[in-house]
Formats: structure tokens, sequence, C-alpha cells
């Protein structure tokens, strides 16, 4: 084969990358810098090489470790080379051919003690990158959690609001309790009203009723003076409410089945309950 042809062939085969990392064979190190010596297209890409991983290692480690760090890394390499057996001076092969090889290139070990520094670097900086994601993240839903507990404190604090007034509302004098049973063809349906006369205030709860269809609401009424007075739509079955003040002498109080918006007066054959003031 012909020698430049064995020389690009070394070029392309990745070989010259370990040579500058000293992650060769001692044969294959003593080959490669032997030929070195003698093809400059050869010596010249391993050059290349050693430039490239030097900036590289500036780009990503701007800050690198300090001359002392690298020193006693680099010291204790060597140490442990002089001491393994079989240990020979020819992996450490200057590349400069141009003047005194002393002095101008780095030994191979230190450019593999550098990368293994950068290495290292690197990954101390990805897992503290991931230790403050992972911060980050429990804070976040540490807040979350905080926000959710306050709004439900608030929303408990709120109820227990809403059944102190109920309860007040309940103990005051003259209060009437008003039972709502269900008209024929509505057995089961029953609702409880609460009425203070002197402040014409109602108050409805449990609410036992199926529910309305689509397009149409449940509508209290109180007879007053023999005739009917809207009281309010029910907003829902689950929860007490507020409906319209009455005042006068109610007679009784009935709920009827309307149209969605409740209407000006009540359907009477639509009636579900109704109950006397006693």
């Amino acid at each position: 084969m012909d020698e430049s042809m064995n020389i690009q062939a070394i070029i392309e085969s990745g070989d010259l990358e370990l040579y500058v990392l000293g992650a060769l064979p001692d044969a294959e190190v003593r080959k490669i810098a032997s030929l070195a010596a003698t093809h400059p297209d050869l010596r010249q890409e391993i050059e290349a090489i050693e430039k490239a991983l030097m900036s590289y290692a500036e780009a990503q480690a701007p800050n690198g470790p300090s001359d002392q760090v690298l020193t006693g890394a680099l010291a204790q390499i060597e140490e442990e080379e002089k001491a393994a057996p079989g240990s020979s001076e020819g992996l450490v092969v200057p590349m400069n051919q141009r003047g005194s090889a002393a002095g101008r290139f780095q030994p191979i070990w230190a450019w593999a003690a550098a990368v293994a520094l950068l290495i290292v670097s690197g990954i101390s900086n990805f897992l503290l990158y991931g230790d403050l994601n992972e911060s980050q993240s429990q804070l976040l839903a540490l807040q979350q959690e905080n926000l959710e507990i306050a709004q439900n404190l608030n929303q408990a604090s709120f109820q227990l609001g809403e059944v102190k007034e109920k309860m007040a509302f309940l103990e005051r004098p003259g209060i009437k309790r008003i039972e709502l049973g269900g008209v024929p063809g509505h057995e089961d349906d029953n609702v409880v009203v609460y009425w203070q006369p002197t402040e014409a205030k109602v108050l409805l709860t449990a609410a036992k009723l199926p529910e309305a269809p689509t397009g149409f609401q449940y509508q209290l009424w109180a007879i007053v003076d023999g005739q009917p007075v809207d009281a309010g739509l029910l907003e829902g079955l689950d929860n007490w409410q507020k409906m319209k003040a009455i005042s006068g002498e109610a007679a009784a109080f009935a709920i009827t089945l309307e149209p969605a918006g409740g209407s000006v007066g009540p359907t009477l054959d639509q009636m579900v309950v109704i109950g006397y003031v006693g």
C-alpha cells in the first residue's frame, strides 16, 4: 500500500483522537509518533486535534479548575504511570518537530487529565442543574398545595359563617317552621320552609324533590290574603336558600314547577308540595 494512503487511512480511522488522549496501546502510540516525525500531514492533523480539544475545554469550562488542582491531578497520574508495571516513557511523545520538543507540547496524559477534569466538571454541573430543577418543581408543588389549603380554609370559613347565620336566624323569636308535603302524585316530595313574619325573612331547606326537567325550575309561593305571592326560584336542591321576603298574613307556602326563569302566577296543575302555616 502506498505510504500516503496509509497516512490518510490513519487520519480517517479515529486513532489520532485516541492517540492525543493517550488511549491507544503502547505499540500504536510509538507507531503514530514515528510516522508523525516524518510526515507533516499527520503531524498537522494531530496538532489540529489538540487545538480543537483545548478550544472545546476552554469554551465549556472558561472558569475551569485552578492550576493547583490541575497540577495535582497530573502529578498523581504521572506517579501512577511510573509505578505501573511495564510502563514506558514512550507513551509521552512530543508532537512538535519544529523546535525543542520539551516545553512546546504537553504530554498526552496531561491532555487526558484535562479532558477528564472537564467531563467531571460537566457531570457535576449537570447534576447540580437537575437538583435545582427538582427543587424548583418541589417548591412550585408546595406553593400550589398551600394555595389549595388556603382556598379550602376560606371555603370552610365561608360555610361556617353561613351556618352561624342560619342558626342565628332559626333562634329568633317568632320563627315559624312549615313542612311542605307532596300533593297527589308527588307523595315522596317534601320541603321545609322557615319564616320570620316580623322580619319577613324566608329560608328554605331540606328540599326533597326530583331534579327539574330541562327548561323548568321550581318556584316557591306564599299564599297571602288568599293570593299567591312569588317567594323566589329554587336554585338547587342541596343547600339552604334565602328566598324573597314575605310579609303580611301568609296562610300557606307551595312549590310549583314553572318554565325556567319563573312565572308571574303559579301553574296550579304543576304544584308538587304545599304546607300550611300553623
